[in-house]
């Protein structure tokens, strides 16, 4: 649904019937059989990462994707069990988690990519809806919850500069790690680890985070694109600026590359 990629004849699902706003890709409600068939696709994905020899999977449930927009009021118009309540719009992630784990195992690693919110006036998924779906996951057993935000299917979030691949991050270092006080918030009513994502640029803001909140890990996508081996260099006392300044040009290179890294 989200995809800009030429979809020809497939049949693309969603929560209801809708078109995307920045895509123009059209969703048809997926039905509960397909659901069914959903769920067990994940389960038997998960199986195979572990067979494949990986650490760990996650979940994606964020963005503007297929279970992010189950849990959004904005895109879910379902009267069924799977729409309505915020229980009832977060039944398919569970259903998902519980499958997963009764695929790979109690020992295998799994945790989930949860929007902390949509970030839309009206009608999105909010923070007390996400914590809700949150807790219910650290309940039923899931390793980690990595927060983000935003909801890129819709245009008054990407118009606004609210989705998780914000621009001008590092005019100031106030900019960065941007989804820390729903984390922080979140890291204080959950047993399972909290990972922050979005705008995660220096090292002294990360360490600051980490030794005032109960937030335990930090993602990072597109300074690590521009200079892959940052993490290393701060190890090794070098607490140098990123290079990244958050231009997104990355996104629209072959194979995603820092324009700074391109050959001329």
């Amino acid at each position: 649904f989200m995809t800009t990629f030429n979809v020809g004849e497939r049949t693309i699902w969603g929560p209801s019937t809708m078109q995307n706003e920045n895509t123009g890709t059209w969703a048809k409600e997926i039905t509960k059989e397909e659901i069914k068939y959903l769920v067990k696709a994940y389960a038997e994905a998960a199986l195979r990462v572990k067979k494949s020899g990986f650490d760990g999977v996650e979940i994606h449930g964020g963005h503007g994707y297929l279970l992010s927009q189950f849990l959004s009021p904005y895109y879910n118009k379902r009267t069924d069990e799977y729409g309505g309540c915020v229980e009832n719009r977060g039944r398919i992630i569970f259903e998902i988690f519980t499958a997963m784990r009764e695929a790979v195992g109690k020992d295998f690693p799994i945790w989930i990519k949860l929007n902390s919110a949509d970030y839309v006036k009206e009608g999105g998924l909010t923070q007390e809806d996400s914590m809700y779906i949150a807790k219910k996951l650290a309940e039923l057993g899931i390793d980690a919850i990595e927060v983000t935000g935003g909801n890129e299917s819709i245009k008054e979030v990407s118009e606004n500069n609210l989705g998780a691949a914000r621009t001008k991050v590092v005019v100031s270092k106030t900019n960065e790690s941007y989804f820390k006080d729903y984390a922080k918030k979140l890291a204080e009513m959950i047993d399972v680890p909290v990972i922050l994502i979005g705008g995660n640029r220096h090292k002294d803001v990360m360490e600051e985070i980490l030794n005032s909140t109960k937030i335990e890990y930090f993602s990072m996508s597109r300074p690590l694109t521009c200079e892959p081996n940052l993490v290393n260099i701060w190890m090794s006392g070098d607490l140098k600026k990123p290079k990244c300044v958050s231009c997104n040009k990355c996104y629209f290179t072959p194979g995603k590359r820092c324009i700074f890294n391109l050959k001329k």
